[in-house]
Order: C-alpha cells, then sequence, then structure tokens
C-alpha cells in the first residue's frame, strides 16, 4: 500500500503502523484539502466577472472553474451555475440577465451561452450603427453657423 502513495501522501503517513491508520490519516488529510479546494473553486466562481473579457473568454474561464469544481466530485447544480454566470457578465449585460433569470424556466448553462454570445454581438452592431458624439457635434456646430 505505501509503495502506491505520492511522496506527499507518504509525509503524512511515514509514521504510522497500521493500514487502518494510514487509510483514516489521509482521508482526514485529502477531504479536508478537497473542501477547502471546493470552498475556494465556488468562491471564484461566485466572484468571477466578464471585465473586459469577451463572452467567449469568459465562458472559457468560467468552465474551467466549473470542471475543477466537477473533477472533485462537486459539480456545480445548474440553477447556481446559471445564476453566478449571468451576475458575472456585469451592467453591460443587466438587460439580458434580467430577462433571462425572469423565464419561468431557467434556461441551462449550454442553451445559455450562446444567447450572451449573440447579445454581445447584438450590442457591439448597436455600437457600430450609432453616430459617434463628435460628429453630431460638428454636425450641430455647422448647422448653427449656417443659421
Amino acid at each position: 500500500m505505501l509503495s502506491s502513495l505520492t511522496e506527499e501522501a507518504m509525509g503524512e503517513v511515514v509514521e504510522l503502523s497500521t493500514s487502518l491508520e494510514v487509510r483514516v490519516a489521509l482521508e482526514n488529510t485529502f477531504s479536508h484539502r478537497s473542501k477547502a479546494h471546493e470552498i475556494r473553486f465556488k468562491d471564484d466562481l461566485q466572484l468571477m466577472k466578464q471585465g473586459t473579457r469577451s463572452v467567449l473568454e469568459y465562458v472559457r474561464a468560467f468552465k474551467a472553474l466549473r470542471d475543477q469544481l466537477h473533477a472533485i466530485g462537486r459539480p456545480v447544480d445548474g440553477t447556481d451555475k446559471v445564476h453566478w454566470f449571468l451576475r458575472g457578465l456585469g451592467s453591460e449585460f443587466s438587460s439580458f440577465s434580467t430577462t433571462q433569470m425572469a423565464l419561468t424556466h431557467l434556461p441551462c448553462f449550454a442553451d445559455l451561452v450562446p444567447k450572451a454570445k449573440s447579445f454581445e454581438l447584438f450590442q457591439k452592431s448597436l455600437e457600430l450603427a450609432a453616430p459617434s458624439p463628435a460628429v453630431f457635434v460638428a454636425t450641430n456646430s455647422n448647422l448653427a453657423k449656417s443659421n
């Protein structure tokens, strides 16, 4: 049994003599660490913000943390996943997020991601279509001079 342990695990049980003592020590050590990892990953996931990242970059970072939780046997509940993801999108997505949260049946994460990407593209298309304030000021200044 001892020959199959990692160096880190061996350090935890080197002074123990029975297999029961070894098993209990390993369980106590690594289950505590697992709980600490779970808490840290969940905190990171809940507090994650899109910031200046694109939706695609934000989704990748969000999924990476979600996958780490899954890997330690602590998958994230679907409702929490959707809620935390929407909350992290920020104020530019407030109308989108509010609409999604108000639906009778909350969308699953896999359906939500393409919707968020589409909303991002829509927002960018609106920005490109709107005249810049400098053009508006210049146009209004020229009109005032001609009157």
